[in-house]
């Protein structure tokens, strides 16, 4: 599970005044359960009230610090690294997905080695490997 950076409760205002901040101290509370973040940087838990203009400029405030906290110990951009290379495959299977669907050709296969997988006539992990095998063929 990854750990917020910030949890804000909204629409703390008129009757759920009350309730928000109870809502903040138990999130506070139970934060205090999870591992630290590996930024290092230690969760705020803020409320606010759009309705009232109340918190909005805590809530930035909290958004700077944590850029701010981050820059200097140099997370944000090794965090950025990080995600630039999930996204590097996230946007590679994605493309991969549509040469698959466009594929007549090695749509027409599927069905025949999903019903040997649905069977037990042929492993799922054997089937996969035929997959990929259809599909180079059809690429080509």
């Amino acid at each position: 599970m990854e750990m917020a950076d910030a949890l804000v409760i909204t629409k703390a205002d008129s009757d759920n005044k009350k309730k928000a901040t109870q809502a903040a101290a138990d999130y506070q509370h139970a934060l205090h359960l999870f591992q630290a973040p590996a930024s290092g940087w230690t969760t705020k838990v803020l409320t606010c009230s759009a309705l009232e203009n109340q918190g909005i400029d805590q809530v930035w405030e909290s958004i700077i610090q944590y850029q701010n906290f981050t820059q200097a110990r140099g997370f944000w951009e090794s965090n950025r690294r990080q995600q630039n290379k999930t996204w590097l495959y996230e946007c590679f299977n994605n493309l991969l997905q549509q040469e698959v669907n466009k594929s007549q050709s090695f749509n027409n296969g599927v069905s025949a080695l999903e019903q040997k997988v649905e069977n037990g006539s042929l492993s799922p992990y054997q089937g996969a490997k035929d997959l990929l095998s259809m599909f180079k063929k059809s690429s080509l």
